[in-house]
């Protein structure tokens, strides 16, 4: 590339040239842009130094009505290689066949004749990767495939289509980080074994020549292809992380993309401040909402059967009868599904708390992403005509799926994201969804009633995968303890300081099951005990008040057993009779001269 002289020179890049007469400015706006395209040719021919600033102003007039402005305004093209065309070139049958297959396995599939377009090809740690791009919805997806590496599969990310045409930057992630395979090396401790490839990838828009991703343990040059990029790391570092995005136009000029780290450990990203825009206070107060078609029992959507879902597997009520469900999909061109039911918990058999009744049910599924709960019915919409629930599938995607379940009051919703922006959220049958950048965090849901009135509020305050408390110091955290279970299942409990000079606390197991986090400033102390269950064992685990030197745990038959508590910790694994019996009833705090100083009661362990 040659190196441009001047800025007048630069500029006469974006032009074609225009004739040579001082009055001819309709063939400047013309040539600008306003009567025909940017760009459209890059010759450089005779051109009037004097206009070249009035040309720079045309075609900014362009720019403010572009679909990605702020992008074109630094050189850039647009995405519409993806919004409107296809790029890259079909898949192979193979690799079509392959996703269709998967797809019908899947409760949340993706619609049925969904066509792959294949956009960069290469070899890497021995395997062959594939990047595919294909719609969804009001979505765009791209599918990474590995053949050649032990544990291969397929990791898929998503972007809404709207985050094309309003994005301020030439480039998009949509998945960082995400392991193939495992290196041929010991687990740590904690069950850890690094990945034999990370992979980051994402969408550019025309202009970009190439995109460096700035990682805990450097930089990373991507495969910049058919508007999307890759980029492979061969065996990493357990982990690696992506911190920085950058992207590089034909002119040499940089631009930051805005992503989300993904976490490691028991410990996410750092949250960080921003507030939420949108109204703050309710105008009309609605109480007792329900949803009427479900009561009814009226027949909208599936029955389970219809859509080929094992129901009776997602209404998390011990001795619940399932009384109605139905699978709704709102958008068929979608891979989202929710799943409503009503499931009745006889007297004989209550809940935890004596709980018994009638309970609503939702659950969500989109990709490996998904969420729920039950509540009674009658107080189902209780705190607001709005249930609200973020999830995300990987660690590495970077949008967040907000959904849930709004009451029959509820006549439309918006979100407000930190960047001032307001987006629509679709509302159907009494289920919404909706994907937001985990860079637009917070945000704020707003519900409506008939009239415009605003009934309801919901604000989320961070990136569903941050942290907004303290953090470990690195480097700080040792191990105190290690426990083992009845049938041989291994954990490690550290403990350690925290950025806020409190105290933090870890327990990991070699499947990667654990828990644990870091007290905030000010915290009092207190009997914070649960049961852990990490698959073929299960532990007691948590933090005790000061002064607590013992636990002593109660079971409903069998004698009392007294836990050591390690510098405020406490894991100890349950015997298989105490486990089967339901576990632990009541733990008392003893002090180091055997008083009681604090107790605290356990829920029932399911069967």
């Amino acid at each position: 590339m040659r190196r441009l002289g001047s800025v007048a020179e630069a500029l006469e890049l974006c032009v074609e040239p225009f004739a040579d007469e001082p009055e001819a400015w309709a063939d400047v706006l013309e040539r600008a842009g306003l009567g025909g395209q940017l760009g459209a040719s890059r010759s450089i021919g005779r051109r009037r130094r004097l206009l070249a600033l009035a040309v720079a102003v045309a075609a900014l007039v362009v720019l403010a009505a572009s679909p990605v402005g702020g992008a074109i305004a630094r050189g850039f093209g647009d995405f519409s290689a993806w919004l409107t065309g296809s790029p890259g070139e079909p898949a192979s049958k193979s690799a079509q066949s392959a996703f269709d297959t998967e797809n019908e396995r899947t409760w949340a599939r993706f619609p049925d004749g969904s066509e792959l377009r294949r956009v960069i090809s290469t070899e890497a740690a021995g395997g062959r990767f594939e990047l595919f791009g294909f719609r969804s919805g009001d979505s765009l997806c791209l599918r990474l495939t590995v053949e050649g590496i032990a544990n291969e599969g397929a990791s898929t990310g998503c972007a809404p289509l709207s985050e094309l045409r309003r994005a301020e930057a030439p480039a998009l992630a949509v998945l960082l980080d995400a392991g193939i395979g495992r290196q041929d090396v010991p687990r740590t401790e904690e069950g850890y074994v690094p990945p034999r490839a990370s992979a980051s990838f994402g969408i550019v828009a025309d202009g970009v020549s190439s995109v460096e991703l700035e990682t805990s343990e450097g930089p990373i040059e991507a495969i910049v292809e058919n508007n999307a990029f890759l980029a492979i790391s061969v065996d990493p570092p357990l982990g690696l992380r992506t911190k920085e995005l950058t992207a590089t136009g034909e002119l040499g000029q940089h631009v930051s993309v805005p992503l989300a780290e993904s976490p490691f450990g028991d410990y996410g990203p750092q949250a960080k401040p921003g507030v939420a825009p949108g109204p703050k206070r309710v105008e009309r107060r609605v109480e007792g909402g329900t949803i009427g078609w479900l009561v009814r029992h009226e027949s909208r959507g599936q029955s389970p059967p219809e859509a080929g879902i094992a129901v009776e597997r997602f209404t998390p009520l011990y001795g619940g009868e399932l009384r109605f469900a139905r699978v709704l999909t709102p958008d068929p061109r979608s891979d989202r599904r929710f799943v409503l039911t009503i499931v009745h918990v006889p007297e004989s058999k209550p809940l935890p708390f004596g709980m018994s009744g009638d309970f609503l049910c939702h659950m969500v599924f989109a990709r490996d992403a998904g969420g729920g709960g039950c509540s009674p019915l009658a107080d189902y919409f209780a705190r607001g005509p709005v249930q609200v629930g973020t999830s995300v599938g990987h660690g590495g995607e970077q949008y967040a799926l907000v959904s849930g379940v709004a009451s029959d009051d509820v006549a439309r919703m918006e979100l407000y994201l930190a960047t001032g922006e307001r987006v629509a959220v679709p509302l159907a049958d009494n289920v919404y969804s909706a994907e937001v950048a985990r860079t637009r965090f917070p945000i704020r849901l707003v519900a409506y009633d008939t009239e415009g009135h605003v009934i309801g509020i919901e604000t989320r305050v961070h990136d569903p995968l941050a942290d907004s408390g303290p953090r470990p110091v690195a480097d700080k955290q040792r191990v105190v303890m290690r426990v083992v279970g009845a049938n041989g299942t291994r954990g490690v409990v550290r403990v350690g300081p925290s950025t806020a000079g409190t105290q933090c606390h870890r327990i990991s197991f070699q499947n990667g099951a654990g828990g644990g986090g870091c007290l905030p400033k000010g915290y009092e102390s207190r009997l914070s005990l649960g049961v852990l269950n990490t698959g073929l064992d299960s532990f007691v685990t948590g933090t005790v008040a000061d002064g607590t030197k013992a636990i002593e745990l109660h079971f409903r038959t069998g004698e009392p057993v007294v836990v050591e508590v390690v510098e405020g910790v406490v894991a100890h694994p349950l015997t298989p009779e105490q486990a089967q019996s339901g576990g632990p009833e009541l733990a008392v705090a003893l002090s180091g001269a055997g008083e009681e100083i604090g107790r605290q009661r356990f829920r029932r362990l399911p069967p």
